[in-house]
């Protein structure tokens, strides 16, 4: 650097740069999506340059200017940190809810909602899986282990039970400790026709020739397996045969006809 005298002088200048900003923290879940008893704690801050301003902004208009935040809900919290450099740093939390429950997907009340296991998890299973059955067929029910209680969604308190729905179903059943299965029962419709044929002399229906009046039914299986009925209420009128003998001369006229020689 000169001066107006022509001098020069020397400045060294150094310039530093803080570390970047690292936040270490611990987040605490709430115990129920119900109960506001979560928190996020700042355990310790590094780099930038202190103090730090904070600002805190999370579900339901929540808004904050301190450090650890506490008595929240779940959801997503989002961290403004300002240094005295004015340097930002932002951090976003999500804080969760506590759903206990059994979180072993093998078990029979397997929730999949829950995160936190609480020892209820059982294993109790139906002898039998999701079937398919036509109208008016039964399916035996019961369990793979024995309990002390039993509630099946009939009402029934027994250890098995048969049920014939009528449509597709939902069968489940309760045991000790609450432990639950459920099987699904799909219902095939089966068929009962009938219909009335007056005919003459005979009649043929698959393959059979019926030659009098009276009730015949066949019984047809679907793709599926059952069995429907169709009933035909037969009418058979009988042609009438008559035989007249005369005797004429040279001659004889009938339904327009001329015959002139003998014969029948």
């Amino acid at each position: 650097m000169d001066d107006p005298l022509g001098c020069i002088d020397t400045v060294s200048i150094c310039l530093t740069e803080p570390d970047p900003i690292q936040v270490f923290s611990t987040v605490n879940p709430t115990s129920s999506s119900l109960i506001s008893d979560g928190s996020i704690i700042l355990d310790s801050i590094s780099g930038g340059v202190p103090p730090y301003n904070f600002s805190w902004n999370g579900p339901g208009g929540f808004n904050s200017n301190n450090q650890n935040i506490t008595n929240l809900s779940s959801g997503t919290y989002v961290l403004n940190l300002l240094d005295d450099n004015s340097c930002l740093y932002t951090e976003t939390f999500v804080i969760d809810a506590l759903v206990p429950g059994c979180t072993d997907s093998s078990a029979s009340n397997y929730n999949p909602l829950a995160n936190v296991d609480d020892s209820s998890c059982c294993y109790i299973l139906l002898n039998q899986s999701d079937t398919t059955i036509c109208l008016g067929e039964s399916v035996f029910l019961d369990l793979d282990l024995s309990s002390s209680t039993y509630l099946w969604s009939t009402g029934e308190t027994t250890s098995s039970i048969s049920v014939s729905p009528t449509t597709s179903s939902f069968y489940w059943v309760l045991t000790d400790n609450n432990c639950y299965n459920s099987i699904n029962i799909f219902v095939n419709p089966v068929y009962s026709n009938s219909f009335s044929i007056t005919s003459c002399d005979t009649y043929l229906w698959d393959g059979i020739l019926y030659s009098s009046s009276g009730q015949y039914t066949n019984i047809y299986t679907d793709i599926n397996g059952c069995d429907s009925t169709v009933t035909l209420n037969l009418n058979i009128n009988y042609s009438d045969s008559i035989t007249n003998t005369i005797t004429s001369c040279d001659s004889y006229t009938w339904d327009g006809v001329v015959y002139t020689s003998s014969g029948q």
